[in-house]
């Protein structure tokens, strides 16, 4: 959606609006509908749209403008075949800011009947569905949208403002919740966060719990519920309920079934989390994060080979992306090239300003590749930086593992079970913790996780 107002200040209305656009087609289980970050890659393309198309592999686009002007907002949306360049339908749509996502639904229905799609019973309930929003609170939600898309530690504390201020506006707005509980969760997760589970965890399941309380019949909101079951209570069948409620409400919702696969990951399901991870990536081909999600989920999965080749992919996309490096660096070192799993995560930690993730990674390849002493100096770092901030104990336990201490890497193992960090989710296949696998103390901890052993 392009913004006609003229103001750059109401950018993230334009991009909230086709955020939510987005939403409502892909809420239609018979059509396929690329995400949100895919299609942002060409808001302000000079491509010809049927380049776009092909590079896309899909046969139409829908193009459109949105004009805000005080409470009342208007849609113009046109649809395009492709293949023939023909536009096959344009309209004009205006309505209250407070019934905005009535208008959304009203245009999603028009493309529909346009491309002749049966519709299930589910589909039309969902498109006749009728949801008022404040338009304060729709305004902060948008707001927290475009700081959540950006996903650095500083732009989710101010998504997080933004949520908080849609529900003070309207405590009945369950996206509002969802996206609160998204924040909390990223913050405390395996490789990003540097918060302490015990701070975010409660709120990240109270705002999950509340979204599905308001509204189960959104993907959206059943994911984030699921990611905190997965995450942070370990409960592993309730969270393969909530995962695959998502995918069969919104099928075309890639990251319920990017979060699903990260589950089958932590499960040893291998070839159902790549299966998954696969569709998440075909709905949102140009997201950075799809495609190193993809290249961790190889990594996990022993294919280290693919792993490279789909990790200098992802960094191809977005070079200052600091998850694929870490990574890249760990299926280095699985292939005993210490040499240039050192120099990547040597590189990385400079990047990444010697995050806690990065230099345990760095210590974990010193001390394997027989730099007993680097090893020993990645531990008082660490040591160090806790003192300041947070440090998850699983960090401290792999280079501990790096050393082949198994009585140190289990001490700090049991210190990140008792922290409830988000990394013990992915003990069970973690190739980093292999040399552990016979010892009686770690398959105790691993039966307390209640993994399928």
């Amino acid at each position: 959606m392009e913004n006609l107002s003229g103001d750059k200040s109401q950018e993230y209305f334009a991009d909230g609006m086709t955020d939510e656009l987005i939403a409502s087609l892909a809420r239609i289980s018979s059509i396929r509908v690329l995400s949100r970050t895919t299609a942002m890659e060409y808001k302000d393309s000079h491509e010809s749209l049927g380049k776009i198309a092909r590079d896309l592999g899909v046969d139409a686009v829908v193009e459109g403008t949105v004009l805000r002007s005080g409470d009342r907002v208007r849609i113009t949306a046109e649809l395009i075949q492709v293949s023939t360049d023909r536009h096959l339908w344009a309209d004009t749509y205006e309505s209250p800011i407070d019934d905005v996502l009535t208008l959304q639904n009203r245009v999603a229905s028009a493309i529909v009947e346009q491309i002749r799609i049966q519709l299930t019973s589910q589909d039309k309930t969902r498109l006749a569905s009728r949801r008022l929003v404040k338009p304060e609170a729709y305004e902060d939600f948008l707001k927290g949208l475009f700081y959540w898309n950006k996903r650095s530690r500083e732009d989710l504390l101010k998504a997080i403002d933004y949520f908080q201020l849609a529900i003070v506006n309207d405590p009945q707005y369950a996206l509002a919740y969802a996206g609160l509980a998204d924040c909390y969760g990223i913050l405390g997760a395996a490789i990003v966060g540097t918060v302490p589970t015990i701070e975010v965890a409660p709120k990240a399941e109270a705002a999950a719990m509340k979204a599905v309380e308001l509204d189960d019949s959104l993907a959206e909101t059943q994911t984030a519920l699921a990611t905190v079951q997965f995450n942070y209570k370990w409960d592993w069948k309730a969270a393969e309920r909530g995962f695959r409620r998502a995918i069969e409400l919104n099928p075309n919702y890639a990251t319920a079934h990017q979060r699903y696969s990260l589950y089958l990951t932590a499960m040893g399901r291998r070839s159902e989390s790549l299966t998954e991870m696969e569709r998440a990536r075909s709905l949102d081909p140009l997201s950075v994060s799809m495609n190193f999600s993809l290249g961790w989920r190889l990594y996990m999965a022993r294919e280290y080979d693919r792993a490279i080749v789909q990790l200098n992919d992802a960094i191809e996309m977005d070079p200052t992306f600091v998850l694929p490096h870490i990574v890249l660096g760990q299926a280095y070192e699985q292939k005993e090239d210490y040499a240039k799993a050192i120099a990547e995560l040597e590189k990385t930690a400079i990047m990444s300003h010697q995050s806690p993730p990065v230099i345990a990674a760095l210590g974990h390849v010193y001390a394997v590749a027989g730099r007993i002493n680097e090893a020993h100096k990645i531990l008082e770092e660490l040591q160090s930086e806790s003192q300041t901030g947070y440090v998850s104990p699983f960090y401290v336990a792999l280079v501990y593992a790096g050393l082949k201490d198994e009585s140190r890497t289990m001490e700090w193992l049991e210190k990140a079970y008792a922290d409830r960090s988000n990394s013990m989710v992915f003990a069970n296949v973690d190739p980093r913790l292999d040399n552990l696998r016979s010892d009686p103390k770690f398959q105790h901890l691993l039966e307390r996780m209640k993994f399928a052993l």
